[in-house]
């Protein structure tokens, strides 16, 4: 999805294997980037990880793991 004030924002949805402590289970996530150029006046471009539980709908519950960080000019972040 690509929205916002001037196709700012984009989201990615999926899912994901997590093991945590030798169990494996099926999760929800989303992976959220805010391009601050496209903004007035330009702002620092945003990056968001969540985490959600096994069939979880991430529109309307709340994340089992977040993470979001506000990235300086010309700096990246890479998922794995």
């Amino acid at each position: 999805m690509i929205d916002q004030t001037n196709n700012s924002r984009s989201q990615f949805a999926g899912l994901a294997t997590l093991s945590l402590d030798g169990v494996a289970t099926t999760n929800p996530f989303t992976v959220t980037g805010l391009d601050g150029d496209r903004l007035t006046p330009a702002q620092n471009d945003t990056f968001a990880l969540a985490v959600y539980a096994p069939g979880a709908d991430p529109a309307q519950a709340a994340p089992l793991y977040h993470g979001n960080v506000a990235l300086d000019k010309g700096n990246a972040v890479k998922v794995q």
